[in-house]
């Protein structure tokens, strides 16, 4: 996590429409009194179904399956204290997946992460939804919000697919690898989609919109396969060493359309 916000702050210095049509963010309710609370490590095949809350960090280990379905709500605690411990990657309340995560929601029912509590950008309740080297996952129809990043994946197998991630700091995160993202909203954030460290994502009909910063970061080792989609409304459409064709990309309504990634000799001339 220190090595993402080290990159993080090195690039802030430096075609038809989607099928996904988005509607506005609506702040999601208060968490129920009662709640089942669920924390530690889940091994072997554990499914969730109903209403919960994330208590502390929860770690699927190799090996593991998480199944929730559809309708479920995961609430999240605040930690209350910095946590030391190397089996995770934050001080703050994390969902650490490497083993795989089946996220089965539905249009009518879709799976919620939430805080407990109301949050801002700047102070984030949890971590988000980590899958470092995980295996073979899917996430669908997944609303995702109150998180520092509300999907980082390292190196990891994911198909994520008409999810909204709303309210995150930073909205999805991909490190090296080469998951499927499609028909996603991310939104309402401090930067929007990032794709680092030599990253392969095939990217179809998503909509980045309405981020403070960024809404979509490239950095010159990544090579994404790009299909109808918008960054739209953000303060800066695109951050990348190369523009794409309006097939691949539309930018529009960005206060700056795209700003060239430059290299550090290039900044130094």
């Amino acid at each position: 996590m220190r090595h993402f916000l080290i990159l993080i702050l090195l690039t802030l210095t430096a075609c038809s429409p989607a099928a996904f049509v988005a509607e506005p963010y609506l702040s999601p309710p208060p968490a129920p009194v009662l709640l089942a609370p669920i924390s530690g490590v889940l091994t072997g095949e554990t499914v969730l179904q109903g209403e919960y809350l994330l208590v502390g960090d929860l770690l699927i280990p190799k090996g593991s399956r998480l199944i929730i379905k559809s309708g479920s709500s995961i609430y999240v605690r605040r930690a209350e204290t910095t946590k030391i411990d190397p089996e995770f990657l934050s001080s703050m309340t994390e969902l650490l997946i490497r083993g795989s995560i089946q996220i089965e929601g539905t249009p009518a029912e879709p799976v919620r992460f939430v805080p407990e509590q109301k949050t801002t950008l700047a102070d984030p309740a949890w971590a988000g939804i980590i899958l470092d080297t995980a295996e073979a996952s899917s996430i669908r129809y997944a609303q995702i919000s109150g998180a520092e990043t509300g999907l980082l994946m390292i190196d990891a197998e994911v198909v994520l697919s008409d999810s909204r991630l709303e309210m995150n700091r930073y909205g999805v995160v991909i490190q090296s690898g080469s998951p499927l993202l499609e028909r996603n909203l991310i939104s309402n954030g401090e930067g929007g989609l990032f794709v680092w460290q030599g990253a392969a994502p095939k990217l179809v009909d998503n909509i980045i919109r309405q981020n403070e910063e960024e809404g979509i970061t490239i950095d010159r080792s990544s090579r994404p396969v790009l299909s109808r989609n918008r960054s739209q409304q953000n303060a800066i459409g695109l951050v990348s060493v190369t523009l794409f064709t309006s097939d691949a990309l539309q930018l529009s309504e960005n206060t700056t359309a795209w700003r060239q990634l430059l290299s550090r000799q290039e900044l130094k001339k």
